[in-house]
């Protein structure tokens, strides 16, 4: 099984953006640190309250948020807690997206749609995740309020990697991917895709073909139960304090089971910068008081 993981190019750049009103960071817009970024480069994007709104990334980038739903999981006690666009289309081959929300607005849908080869988006948590020419992809750790969906039934993507993701909805028109230890609500769980490797993914339907063909079914567990998969409503309550089942079965199927689990909140790995306090002015011969929180996750 392939693991999503991020890196930093060397001598990239990192770029931090934050759209609270009065915030010290060099970038008040996304698309701001996006024109100033270059291949390779990191943006790192605050919590806010105010929505970043809708983007298009279109050079190979990497993009950290802090996470989601902070305070409902105890990873910090108040304030702020996401990262929230109203959409984001990837069309740059190798970007990796991160610890940001794509729920959108009530007039924007909000969700991720991939246009390029070889993505990564991990630890985030979209309204949906739309694939358009996106191979070799990795869909890992997400919290999704709908489902994953490729072209329809004239195509399916092909070779993506789908693992440990909790989704409200289906995932549907892949062909020759990887699907294991997901979380899934939805009546047919996996749709229309073909010659799919399916297994350790806990579901309320059977886990069989449905208009697809050639794939393999393997360890697959089927729960009519809503409850006895999620704890509550995963649009309501976020990404799930914790799902109350035997652990034997939490431990083997769906996405807090395998090698690497889903992560409550999606803090994206390693220390992330969580609010920066940096003084504009400073007397001569001052010291420069610098404040910073950092949450870690690993």
């Amino acid at each position: 099984m392939t693991v999503a993981t991020m890196s930093l190019t060397v001598n990239a750049k990192i770029l931090r953006v934050n759209n609270n009103t009065g915030s010290s960071a060099p970038y008040s817009s996304f698309n701001d640190a996006l024109s100033a970024a270059e291949e390779g480069d990191t943006i790192m994007v605050d919590a806010s309250p105010l929505n970043y709104g809708a983007i298009t990334i279109k050079k190979r980038i990497v993009v950290i948020g802090p996470g989601y739903d902070l305070v409902t999981n105890g990873i910090i006690e108040e304030g702020v807690e996401t990262a929230n666009f109203n959409g984001i289309t990837i069309e740059a081959e190798g970007t990796v997206l991160s610890g940001v929300e794509s729920s959108g607005t009530s007039t924007s849908p909000g969700g991720v749609t991939i246009k390029a080869n070889k993505v990564v988006i991990t630890r985030c948590w979209p309204n949906k995740i739309t694939l358009r020419n996106a191979s070799n992809s990795v869909i890992h750790q997400n919290c999704i309020n709908s489902g994953i969906e490729g072209y329809g039934s004239t195509y399916q993507e092909s070779y993506i990697q789908i693992t440990n993701n909790i989704i409200k909805g289906r995932i549907s028109d892949i062909s020759n991917g990887y699907i294991a230890y997901n979380t899934l609500s939805s009546g047919t769980a996996c749709y229309h895709c073909q010659n799919c490797e399916i297994e350790y993914n806990w579901g309320t339907s059977e886990f069989k073909e449905y208009t697809g063909t050639g794939n393999h079914f393997a360890n697959n567990y089927e729960s009519r139960d809503y409850s006895s998969i999620f704890n509550k409503s995963i649009v309501n309550d976020g990404p799930i304090a914790a799902i109350d089942v035997d652990a034997t079965l939490r431990g083997t199927y769906g996405a807090f089971a395998g090698d690497s689990p889903y992560i409550l909140s999606g803090v994206p790995a390693g220390p992330v910068v969580q609010d920066l306090i940096v003084p504009t002015t400073v007397e001569q011969g001052s010291k420069l008081q610098v404040t910073v929180k950092v949450g870690i996750q690993k």
